[in-house]
């Protein structure tokens, strides 16, 4: 209020100006929704450590003791008969390291049996080694609920733990443990940076160079207390080579103990005989079991 010749005259009040610390949080979030948008993320962002990564994922999948999946396997190489005739296969879990997947094949019964770092392979009643274990290592994403089993698993299998990032798949904000995003040369997996549930794992752990393989985990669906995913894909050098559908999950069903046992197995299953390249073939059953096996891994190499 002032007075000017006896007339009292009323001045506007200055305005208040937005601090800056507001202005400046405004120009982060435009900053990090256009790195989103690009594919890149601020240099400040803060990224948790691989083990506590993997320490909140086992956290989010450690919920159940046991579990039994029906699944359904289409082999995407091959004849189109493979491709419409899905192989089928019950998986039985024991959390955290035990593990039994056995597969129904036209000329046969294959079962593998794992607990962490031992497996076995039996084949039409005889012990055989595993043609496409390396395939069938999508699994440790999903079995090994354990911090420290997990952690050494992945170690194993060529992943860089302590080297974690940000990045984005499809429209999901993921951790990157084993890479700094977007490099997809060294071996990695790719957590949801809210779930925590394992979304993707390159490996590159082949002896061949060049070749890597890729599981993409999809369908995540919670059945009682236990997260499990209902499409599994693999990929071989950014090509498709199999689906897994599941098509039934039985949650903390009572296994027997022998289910595990390699020991047991080991006695009460032969060793089939190694084939000798300079001996002519056969029909002994022992031939006949060599040239399945050769034939199922044929469905899985380039």
């Amino acid at each position: 209020m002032k007075h000017s010749r006896g007339l009292l005259v009323s001045l506007p009040f200055p305005q208040r100006r937005r601090p800056w610390p507001i202005a400046i949080k405004g120009f982060g979030w435009f900053v990090l929704l256009l790195g989103l948008g690009l594919g890149t993320f601020p240099v400040n962002a803060y990224v948790l450590q691989g083990a506590h990564i993997l320490e909140l994922m086992v956290k989010t999948l450690d919920k159940v003791h046991s579990a039994r999946i029906v699944q359904k396997v289409f082999v995407e190489e091959g004849s189109a008969d493979e491709q419409t005739s899905p192989i089928n296969e019950t998986i039985s879990i024991a959390f955290p390291d035990r593990y039994r997947l056995e597969t129904n094949l036209q000329k046969g019964q294959r079962i593998d049996v794992a607990v962490f770092d031992q497996t076995l392979t039996v084949f039409d009643g005889h012990i055989v080694d595993n043609p496409d274990a390396r395939l069938d290592q999508y699994k440790d994403l999903l079995l090994y609920r354990s911090r420290p089993l997990l952690y050494r698993k992945l170690l194993i299998h060529g992943v860089d733990v302590e080297k974690t990032s940000l990045g984005r798949y499809e429209d999901q904000i993921v951790y990157v443990l084993g890479a700094q995003y977007p490099d997809e040369s060294p071996a990695q997996v790719w957590v949801n940076k809210d779930s925590f549930l394992p979304l993707r794992w390159i490996d590159t752990s082949s002896s061949v160079s060049g070749d890597s393989l890729e599981f993409v985990y999809r369908q995540w669906q919670k059945r009682g207390d236990l997260w499990y995913p209902l499409k599994i894909e693999t990929y071989r050098n950014h090509r498709l080579i199999r689906r897994i559908e599941v098509a039934d999950i039985v949650v903390n069903p009572s296994l027997p103990a022998e289910l595990f046992d390699i020991p047991h197995l080991m006695e009460k299953y032969p060793t089939a005989p190694k084939v000798e390249a300079d001996k002519p073939s056969s029909t002994a059953p022992t031939d006949e079991v060599k040239r399945t096996i050769e034939e199922f891994q044929k469905k899985f190499d380039d």
